[in-house]
């Protein structure tokens, strides 16, 4: 993501768990003082016992009047009751969500009273072309997956090692489970 908004020029600054090296053009931060500075807030971590809550009502409440909050990741990292108790205080703000604690989310919840609130579900990257193709590739990879053969689309192909390690050959999977 800081790749793709190098060209508009933004400062970009991230705030990360495990310790890595961040692009020149990504300046590192403690979580506190990203969300109390941030205009732009973008949640992008994988759900885990370290996230998991790691957005409560005392780290959201400190964001910008005006923040955008954008949350791609899992919504158990976010306190979703506040967040849409704060998206209706704060009508200056304005959030795009795509991942609800229990989906879909239910008709009367708070979120959907929320004008400022984009509430998408988890599909909106699936193209046509994607959702046409998938009765015919699924079932071809669930029988690979069974026979202990690799997926044939890899998006992270680092794992694959340790995909081979634990479910490759020696360990094929049972119909029953």
């Amino acid at each position: 993501m800081a790749d793709r908004l190098q060209p508009w020029g933004c400062r970009i600054i991230a705030s990360v768990g495990t310790p890595r090296p961040l692009p020149s053009h990504v300046e590192p931060s403690a979580l506190a003082p990203l969300l109390r500075n941030a205009d732009f807030v973008v949640v992008l971590a994988s759900l885990n016992s370290e996230t998991r809550g790691l957005l409560g009502a005392q780290e959201l409440s400190s964001m910008k009047v005006i923040v955008v909050f954008v949350n791609v990741a899992r919504s158990r990292i976010v306190d979703e009751q506040t967040l849409a108790e704060l998206a209706l205080a704060r009508p200056q703000a304005r959030l795009a969500l795509e991942f609800f604690e229990r989906p879909p989310l239910a008709a009367d919840h708070p979120l959907r009273r929320a004008p400022n609130a984009i509430l998408t579900p988890h599909i909106i990257g699936h193209t046509r072309e994607t959702l046409d193709r998938s009765p015919i590739v699924l079932p071809e990879e669930i029988r690979r997956a069974m026979q202990g053969t690799p997926p044939a689309y890899i998006r992270n192909p680092e794992v694959l090692h340790g995909w081979i390690a634990r479910w490759g050959q020696n360990s094929v999977v049972s119909p029953s489970g």
